[in-house]
């Protein structure tokens, strides 16, 4: 009886890895087209549409897609052997080592995008606009963008260089199989991890949510500002009104209703001054709603992209703290499951897929581009 409960429990667990194998096999092609085809859409409506690149900070977002297509292009490709074909990788440590390269330059690319967006966004709400104008140029944008791709790949560089030396320092590291799996050796090592961890991983999570947090405080002090400013443009015109009315009912003509009858004189049977004056708080109104939707669009995209990176990146975060703590301990047994390990990965490279629709929502150009993709396409 032991035996054949054996036998049905372990044709279970084949026939539920077959399934999950073969919902990889279906969701991963279609993961790698729509993160491909969306982030390239992007860049494309980016380099189509002037009025898509007239604000310097709107190439922040042109540098998360870069970043994002990066993953669609080369790391889910090269990562479905992992998740297709249980316990083979075919492209050996060498293919590993690329692979590994570029989750760095894709996954650290990424938070750093974010970082720069979130810091951009904040300074918009923070510093009042001719200012925010002056300081955010699109040649400081240009120099942000290139540092960060510099310090990203010097990181990935490095856990190169330190990919042999990981080898001998402990026998995780340098008991790696790689025709079965693709593990980085340095991050085998305890304080190799843990530093490179804390570096590219928890502090732009850090910064990106403390950033976004000031944002929403910041932004609420602009919204009240621009309320109190609209209301009390609204009581001047109100009370320049009733002065203006009262003046041009008056018996006396002085020089100040002199001047009133000529502001108006094309409309000489209205009543002069309530037309002039009413003219000037509609533009002011136009004005203030405009300066509501310069902060609060912004705000919206920032909002969904850091969401987005929240759902996708803080598992994988938290896991790599629960294990650390539990091996510590000796109470992990799932802290080196290559399994748990790739499908935290994988979840991460989910960012990349949300990322464009997140534009397309919240961004009526980029929307508007692919609305006009999709004309053409139905008039073919």
């Amino acid at each position: 009886m032991d035996m054949t409960t054996e036998l049905l429990s372990t044709e279970n667990a084949t026939s539920d890895r077959l399934e999950v194998d073969i919902g990889f096999a279906i969701f991963l092609p279609i993961f790698i087209l729509v993160t491909t085809v969306m982030n390239l859409g992007t860049i494309i409506a980016f380099w189509k549409m002037p009025s898509l690149r007239e604000k310097p900070s709107e190439l922040l977002i042109l540098n998360l897609a870069c970043s994002d297509i990066i993953t669609g292009v080369f790391v889910l490709p090269l990562a479905s052997p992992l998740y297709i074909i249980p316990n083979q990788w075919p492209f050996g440590e060498i293919g590993c080592a690329i692979w590994i390269f570029s989750v760095d330059i894709s996954l650290h690319g990424t938070l750093f995008a974010l970082s720069t967006i979130s810091a951009d966004r904040f300074l918009l709400v923070y510093l009042e606009y001719p200012q925010y104008i002056k300081n955010v140029t699109r040649k400081g944008v240009y120099k942000v963008i290139a540092a960060g791709w510099i310090f990203t790949l010097i990181t990935a560089v490095i856990e190169m260089a330190c990919w042999e030396k990981a080898k001998g320092l402990n026998d995780v590291a340098g008991g790696i199989d790689y025709s079965k799996i693709c593990l980085s050796p340095p991050r085998r090592v305890r304080s190799f991890a843990l530093s490179f961890f804390f570096v590219l991983y928890v502090c732009p999570v850090i910064l990106v949510c403390t950033l976004s947090v000031a944002f929403l405080y910041q932004l609420r002090l602009r919204l009240k500002k621009t309320t109190a400013m609209t209301h009390e443009l609204k009581e001047s015109s109100n009370a320049r009104g009733n002065t203006a009315t009262c003046t041009s009912h008056s018996s006396d003509t002085t020089e100040r209703s002199t001047e009133v009858s000529s502001a108006v004189s094309s409309a000489p049977n209205e009543k002069p001054s309530s037309q002039q004056v009413a003219t000037l708080p509609n533009r002011k109104t136009g004005s203030e709603a405009n300066v509501r939707n310069r902060y609060i669009k912004p705000g919206i995209t920032l909002i969904g992209l850091v969401s987005a990176m929240a759902i996708c990146m803080l598992p994988y975060i938290f896991y790599v703290f629960y294990s650390d703590i539990a091996a510590a301990h000796g109470e992990c047994d799932n802290c080196s499951n290559p399994d748990l390990i790739y499908g935290l990965i994988l979840m991460q490279f989910c960012n990349a897929c949300l990322d464009p629709f997140i534009y397309v929502l919240t961004r009526r150009r980029v929307r508007k581009y692919y609305q006009t993709c999709c004309k053409r396409q139905s008039a073919y």
